[in-house]
């Protein structure tokens, strides 16, 4: 090659590269320009070091910092953003990339600040698309304003998400980012349901389709001793094993207009639940809604086609205020279904309907309905329960009744109504060999006259079969659940056909 050539080729070059370092420095200048463009009053975002190279048409940002006033802070040790475009960049000063690499996010979200209303909100020109992106290893932790003082918190959080998305609009939404699909994975999560219980979550899969949760548990954080020295008003201990939850279409909206959440189906598969209740201990005389008012009033408004709850057990223990043995019930292949339940104005009636072995030994059936938007809490329910041995009535009736039956009841059947204030309905017996002995209850002996007129008025009844009672009526004490509403209309209606 001649003097001369090699000087052009050396020139060239030298062109050449100062071209592309100018490119370089404007489009790593206009980067800059974006990024700090998200900044305002409320919004920080910052970061330790920035690499583009526009050779491979990538940018590496490590050691980055999200604040969001008090609320969101999100720290990510690296982001890697690939196949970006420096024409559409430098154009319309937006930053289109094909893929994003996030490594080791760490999310923390304080429920416990307000958000302050006084920032001046700022006009921005960000547009950051981005086509597929993926997370590893990384973490949330969610600090609420409740009594427990303990966080919510995600470990291994790893996925990809498509159509990822950051603008002007975005950035003030609760989460400052859209994506079109996504798919999640959580090795565990944990969060407190109260003072006394928290909530462990052995496997988490999160996607646009469908919400699932692997190996779910509710757990005491004491033992059953210590919890009762401790609690200064009874209330309930829990111990629960759910194998799958599944939630299906999830949907979230900021829009105060439309519900905050929706979702096609919950379902609960093969739930097993035991609580347990302390009567010797303190009431607690606070006002319990009932569950329709306590919808109607929730702040997160909500419509859920429907729920399935499916082969799953409840044992329920009740230790009574006295030395008397716990009573049990039990409720074996419980099955639930529940159109509907929507607390958005001027939805309809929620229509549950329940199917279980009660005492895994008597088939159980028990229709519910009851109006979220009606402020009289009106609501129905009716079932029947039957070829019920006296001994499965007998684990919760002898030590919280004080009576003791013998034989059994072929059929039983109950209908009620009511409102927050008052409940009617009727019961039916039907039954071949049925008696009863009614305890005293200081003495703890057999009243043997009451128990002799309650069997002479059953045995007058016997060549018919069926004993019938139209005009049973419960007030409701305000200051129990909805559960011992209904367990009053229940025992009621026995107490004035046995008793």
């Amino acid at each position: 090659m001649s003097k001369k050539n090699t000087i052009r080729l050396l020139v060239f070059t030298t062109l050449v590269f100062l071209l592309y370092w100018s490119i370089h420095l404007i489009v790593l200048s206009q980067i800059k320009t974006i990024l700090q463009d998200i900044n305002d009053e409320k919004i920080q975002f910052k970061y330790t070091d920035v690499d583009l190279s526009l050779l491979k048409r990538s940018l590496t940002l490590t050691d980055i910092n999200f604040f969001k006033g008090e609320e969101l802070h999100i720290n990510i040790q690296s982001i890697q953003l690939s196949g970006i475009d420096p024409y559409e960049l430098l154009k319309s000063n937006k930053i289109n990339a094909a893929s994003l690499d996030i490594q080791t996010p760490k999310v923390v979200i304080n429920s416990t600040t307000t958000e302050d209303s006084k920032f001046k909100k700022k006009t921005r020109s960000i547009d950051i698309s981005i086509n597929k992106s993926s997370v590893k290893n990384g973490s949330f932790t969610l600090i609420s304003n409740d009594t427990t003082h303990i966080p919510v918190q995600g470990i291994n959080v790893r996925g990809n998400l498509k159509g990822f998305m950051i603008n002007e609009k975005t950035l003030e939404n609760k989460i400052p980012f859209v994506t079109s699909n996504f798919l999640l994975k959580i090795d565990t999560i944990q969060f407190p349901v109260d003072a006394y219980h928290k909530l462990y979550v052995e496997k988490t899969m999160l996607s646009k389709e469908n919400f699932e949760f692997i190996g779910l548990h509710i757990i005491p954080l004491l033992d059953r001793q210590k919890f009762h020295q401790v609690i200064p008003v009874e209330r309930d201990y829990i111990n629960l094993k759910g194998e799958r939850l599944l939630v299906k279409e999830p949907s979230f909206f900021d829009d105060q207009e439309t519900s905050d959440f929706c979702s096609e189906m919950i379902t609960f598969d093969r739930f097993h639940a035991t609580i347990y209740r302390d009567k010797r201990i303190r009431d607690d005389t606070s006002i319990k809604p009932l569950y329709s008012k306590m919808l109607r009033e929730m702040d997160t408004k909500i419509a859920i086609d429907s729920i399935l709850i499916s082969n799953s057990t409840l044992k329920y223990t009740e230790h009574p205020d006295s030395d008397a043995d716990a009573g049990v019930l039990e409720f074996h292949n419980l099955n639930l279904h529940s159109g509907l339940l929507s607390n958005i104005l001027n939805s309809k009636p929620v229509d549950i309907k329940i199917n279980t072995l009660f005492m895994n030994q008597a088939p159980m059936k028990v229709k519910w309905m009851f109006n979220i938007n009606d402020p009289s809490d009106f609501f129905t329910i009716k079932g029947s329960l039957k070829n019920v041995q006296a001994v499965s009535l007998n684990s919760f009736l002898t030590p919280v009744v004080k009576v003791k039956a013998k034989g059994a009841l072929d059929e039983l059947y109950f209908n009620f109504n009511g409102n927050v204030n008052k409940a009617t309905g009727d019961m039916q017996l039907s039954f071949e060999q049925f008696d009863v002995s009614i305890y005293d209850q200081e003495t703890k002996k057999i009243k043997s006259f009451l128990s002799s007129i309650a069997n002479m008025l059953i045995g007058g009844q016997e060549d018919k079969g069926l004993i019938k009672e139209e005009e049973i009526s419960v007030k409701r004490d305000h200051t129990k659940s909805f559960w011992n509403y209904f367990w009053l209309c229940i025992r009621n209606g026995l107490f004035k056909i046995i008793v």
